[in-house]
């Protein structure tokens, strides 16, 4: 009777440990890499871009819209089929705040409102919504299951070629659009590894 919360305990350890890790790599890689980026490409790009994916985050929060959380403290022996119907409402939620979103950056171009550089920078990002809003599922998977190991990894991989594309190309003198690139390669390795990792097939 005492194995299974032993060893739920040494799970948990093991992640907090992964997760520390995770943490510190994320604080160097940003101090050193980010900073390199911005010198690289200039105050005004990164203003840019920054101005941008703080638009994006709020979007994916709205879109999100609590369910990760909920996800995370329902039932451990909650049927598959939550978590299904879920993924299904954050993608048709997510297609449709990036129709809306899109649209208006169209209008917005259309009429000269704002800085195009801007516009089309968060277009760029905002096309992402879907892959980062659906990529929760799998990732509340491994919480559950306490496989931080995983989640560490795929987050460290992620940040990793985030700044390994965003400095190449910045050292290209791609501007604002070297963090774009590294946006997108970011999120793609996060969305891929997390589905790969939790074996997650949507129904």
């Amino acid at each position: 009777m005492s194995s299974k919360p032993s060893g739920t305990r040494h799970q948990a350890v093991r992640g907090a440990v992964y997760l520390v890790f995770r943490q510190a790599f994320s604080v160097v890689a940003g101090l050193f890499g980010l900073l390199f980026m911005t010198r690289l490409v200039g105050p005004e790009g990164y203003g840019v871009y920054a101005a941008a994916y703080g638009i994006f985050s709020y979007l994916t929060i709205l879109g999100e819209s609590g369910i990760k959380m909920y996800l995370l403290r329902v039932r451990m022996e909650t049927p598959m089929e939550v978590f299904h119907q879920a993924f299904c409402w954050l993608l048709a939620a997510s297609l449709i705040l990036t129709g809306l979103v899109c649209g208006a950056l169209g209008v917005a171009l259309h009429l000269s409102l704002f800085n195009p550089l801007l516009l089309w920078t968060l277009l760029a990002l905002c096309l992402g919504v879907p892959l980062a809003m659906t990529a929760n599922i799998p990732m509340v998977l491994l919480e559950r299951a306490l496989n931080y190991r995983a989640v560490a990894s795929i987050e460290v991989s992620s940040q990793l070629l985030y700044y390994t594309v965003g400095i190449v190309l910045a050292f290209k003198g791609y501007g604002v659009w070297a963090f774009v690139g590294a946006f997108w390669a970011g999120q793609v390795v996060l969305w891929g590894g997390a589905y790969a990792s939790a074996r997650y097939r949507p129904r």
